[in-house]
């Protein structure tokens, strides 16, 4: 294989994933279109030295990546903030993998981190 600086799951075809439960305390529901605000906000905070037109370009190109409803928002279940988002595209790795899935980007707002988000 060529140099390659991914990391490459493989997972059994006849193997079924874990199941986990939603973390205490959270929701989680796809990012729909009319949110993408949402999106940006949670990463401007997560990582402040994104510039917002930086980041609008890269949801709209990671729209074009994502799954049907990939984009994931959690929320505060108490005040219904939104405080972490994740993704999953698909990714047949040129072939390599024609069922091939990727996990797209994960930022959680600060004040939120290693409270079990991903663990799910």
């Amino acid at each position: 294989m060529a140099e390659n600086p991914d990391i490459i799951l493989v997972w059994p075809k006849d193997k079924r994933g874990p199941r986990y439960a939603q973390p205490e305390g959270y929701t989680v529901a796809p990012l729909a279109p009319a949110e993408d605000d949402l999106w940006v906000d949670i990463h401007r905070l997560a990582i402040p030295s994104f510039s917002v037109p930086d980041l609008r370009g890269w949801l709209a190109r990671y729209r074009t990546l994502a799954l049907a409803d990939g984009i994931l928002v959690a929320r505060d279940k108490q005040s219904r903030r939104p405080i972490a988002t994740a993704g999953s595209l698909a990714d047949g790795k040129s072939g390599m993998f024609p069922s091939g899935g990727q996990l797209g980007w994960v930022a959680t707002v600060p004040a939120h981190r290693e409270r079990g988000l991903a663990t799910w």
